[in-house]
């Protein structure tokens, strides 16, 4: 969880100090192949950050 509360800092903080990232960031349309599958990259990588954070019983 510390992970990506720190990854959602930077990214906070990288809309911050710059305000044509922000723009590209919340403008951005998903209208093609390669979109529709960055897209399930990144959620794949943030579940499979918190699922390894995640208590494991063994």
């Amino acid at each position: 969880m510390k992970k990506i509360f720190i990854l959602l800092l930077i990214t906070v903080l990288a809309l911050v100090f710059d305000g044509t990232l922000a723009k590209d960031i919340f403008d951005y349309r998903i209208e093609s192949f390669t979109d529709w599958v960055l897209v399930i990259m990144i959620i794949a990588i943030l579940l499979s950050i918190s699922w390894a954070n995640s208590a494991k019983d063994d």
